[in-house]
């Protein structure tokens, strides 16, 4: 995984300049929601694959409007293929991306992260409400 990940950053650090556009927060979070919608996006994705079209980055972002309802901007596209077309043919594959996606997704990336801080409040809040206070006279 580290020298994927090394090959996958170095191909970003040619493809992309360092004073070049880079990816907003906004970018981020559409590309966050075309995420929690990957079996959908598989799903069709898998449909192009069986009618014989590539996976092209018109097709991406097809997909990423017609499926998620997100409409990625060419530059997070360029940035997306640049990580995940290793073979650099101007094509995903499913083994390329969908598959690291849903890999991520079980992993955790669509569970919320609890840091335990709501339930040490509710523990709090109940066993206030058990032991009520008793008042002392003195």
């Amino acid at each position: 995984p580290d020298k994927k990940r090394s090959r996958m950053l170095k191909r970003v650090k040619k493809a992309f300049k360092p004073c070049s556009q880079g990816i907003s927060l906004d970018d981020y979070l559409q590309f966050f929601h075309f995420l929690s919608n990957i079996t959908e996006v598989d799903t069709a994705l898998t449909f192009y694959h069986i009618a014989g079209a590539s996976i092209d980055e018109a097709t991406l972002k097809h997909v990423a409007k017609t499926v998620a309802h997100v409409d990625l901007r060419d530059h997070v596209i360029d940035v997306v293929f640049t990580l995940f077309d290793e073979n650099m043919d101007g094509q995903l594959s499913n083994k390329e991306f969908v598959s690291v996606m849903k890999e991520r997704l079980h992993r955790g990336l669509e569970k919320p992260k609890d840091t335990g801080f709501v339930k040490l409040l509710n523990s709090a809040w109940k066993c206030a409400k058990l032991k009520k206070p008793v008042l002392l006279d003195i």
